[in-house]
């Protein structure tokens, strides 16, 4: 019977495999059709908005010229918020520990004091990394994994049963998954908090999860801008649909409010309501949830990862904590790159729509105090490797 139940789940694990595969090759491709979709219902609600509500609220006889003047620059600056912050998420590469990272969108924002907005692109900054940095850091891993090696080896002769092949390869691993690359000879270095995307077939660094919405990853150099279009897109659809509704009453009353007079048709103002609802809701609730996980200083992955260690920890008769969280006020200076210092933003580019590098390189990270003692060890470590069974392995020899 013991036998007859491990054959049955390992049947249905590989199943979920090969299914998982499947729907990564769809996802692949989809993802600039969910971008479509997402554009045309943004706009289509926008233009109801703007040609039957707006209107309607602020124009009204018995509206006062300053509530006109309010409503007018508050929903242009949601406009221009939500908007700009979703252009940045999808044309943010997330980034790679194989290429540098993008260039910080300057533009306009140049125009803002240096002590808001420029500070990172001073030269000598460490927000930024340029290709020979990052020959610098494979070089530097290349040194850390002779160093373990040599460590380890001498750690298995004192003690046999330390595994070399085991704790040679946690802190400075090397992506088995990712292509070999042709300058190197080596597979693609992978720093901690790096993750393996089966969807880009990549690795990103401080990778959160896949979203089609964006067309790619959240991930180290976009997740500031995912998380504030989250934010700004759910709070615009809150005030369009309490704005729309009695606009929306007078066009699906069509019989009690005959006269209408304008370009949307009832049934589309019908819809841009219940979908300025439905949207703005659910994206409050992804909104809340990545903040949890900021707050936190985890990533998607993490969150669940660090569920596993407790878990293994308490088993032990020890506790574990999260190595990144360095207290709800610095992990929300740190994922915003707000604070005091040379390389830090002012806390107004917040409200501001204005491009942002992240307060990390992807290389190396803040750690709390006592971090190793509260870790994990070395062999209850989780990676993407291990999430492989041996069929993905005869399968994919990356």
């Amino acid at each position: 019977m013991p036998r007859l139940l491990s054959t049955c789940s390992k049947l249905v694990f590989r199943s979920f495999r090969k299914f998982e595969k499947q729907f990564d090759k769809i996802n692949r491709f989809v993802g600039p059709l969910f971008v479509a979709i997402a554009l045309f219902a943004i706009s289509g609600c926008a233009f109801a908005f703007f040609d039957v509500v707006y209107p309607e609220v602020f124009f009204s006889e018995n509206t006062s010229w300053a509530y006109t003047i309010f409503g007018t620059l508050w929903c242009w600056y949601l406009v221009a918020m939500f908007s700009f912050h979703y252009y940045k998420a999808i044309t943010t590469p997330p980034g790679s520990p194989s290429g540098p990272p993008p260039t910080p969108f300057r533009s306009w924002t140049s125009l803002f004091p240096v002590s808001i907005c420029t500070a990172p692109l001073v030269s000598g900054s460490t927000s930024r990394t340029t290709p020979s940095s990052l020959s610098r850091h494979e070089r530097a891993i290349r040194e850390i994994q002779a160093a373990q090696e040599a460590q380890t080896l001498k750690s298995s002769t004192e003690n046999p049963s330390v595994s070399a092949s085991t704790r040679a390869s946690r802190y400075a691993r090397e992506c088995k998954k990712c292509p070999t690359s042709p300058t190197t000879g080596h597979q693609t270095p992978k720093p901690e908090r790096t993750h393996h995307c089966s969807v880009c077939k990549t690795c990103v660094l401080k990778f959160d999860h896949h979203c089609p919405w964006i067309k790619g990853c959240v991930g180290l150099h976009n997740e500031r801008y995912f998380f504030l279009f989250l934010w700004y897109f759910s709070i615009a659809c809150f005030f369009a649909a309490g704005w729309g509704f009695n606009p929306t009453w007078k066009a699906v009353a069509f019989l009690q409010y005959p006269d209408y007079d304008h370009r949307t048709p009832r049934a589309a103002m019908l819809a841009m309501e219940l979908l300025s609802g439905v949207m703005g809701l659910a994206v409050f609730v992804m909104a809340c949830a990545q903040l949890k996980l900021i707050v936190q200083n985890e990533t998607s992955v993490e969150s669940s990862d660090n569920d596993w260690y407790r878990k293994i920890a308490k088993s032990r008769n020890k506790t574990f904590k999260n190595p990144y969280d360095l207290g709800w006020k610095e992990n929300l200076k740190d994922f915003f790159n707000i604070g005091k210092g040379p390389d830090r933003y002012h806390w107004i580019t917040i409200f501001l729509p204005v491009s942002i590098p992240p307060a990390s390189d992807g290389w190396t990270w803040r750690k709390r105090e006592n971090w190793k003692e509260t870790g994990m060890s070395f062999e209850d470590e989780l990676t993407d490797e291990e999430e492989m069974s041996s069929d993905d392995e005869d399968e994919d020899p990356r």
